[in-house]
């Protein structure tokens, strides 16, 4: 047998911390409009925030620690999600796409 490459990652949880499935409606896809992939970033249970920064964002593993500390010490699980929202849609979509989002999130659904 031809010699084989092999990447193994660990899977991205859904928004109810099971495995992302589009079956069970728990999933984020990259095609998704800027304001829903925020809403359903800010949707996923508080244990998976490192998870979602260590997998969907190109921060370096001391930043992650840093935001790890950060959360260990007691800040806000939402401000956490709120950085990691504005970064991955920040990925996908234009910077004013991004703060339309947000906007969207306080003024909808955040009450």
């Amino acid at each position: 047998m031809e010699k084989q490459d092999i990447l193994i990652t660990p899977l991205i949880m859904g928004t109810d911390g099971q495995k992302m499935s589009k079956t069970k409606g728990n999933y984020i896809s990259l095609d998704m409009s800027a304001n829903d992939m925020f809403v359903k970033i800010m949707e996923i249970p508080d244990s998976q925030i490192i998870p979602y920064f260590e997998s969907c964002t190109v921060r370096t593993i001391d930043e992650i620690g840093e935001i790890q500390k950060q959360l260990q010490s007691g800040e806000h699980p939402r401000t956490l999600k709120k950085h990691l929202a504005r970064e991955v849609v920040g990925l996908y979509h234009a910077p004013d796409f991004v703060e339309r989002a947000d906007a969207y999130f306080e003024s909808t659904i955040a009450l």
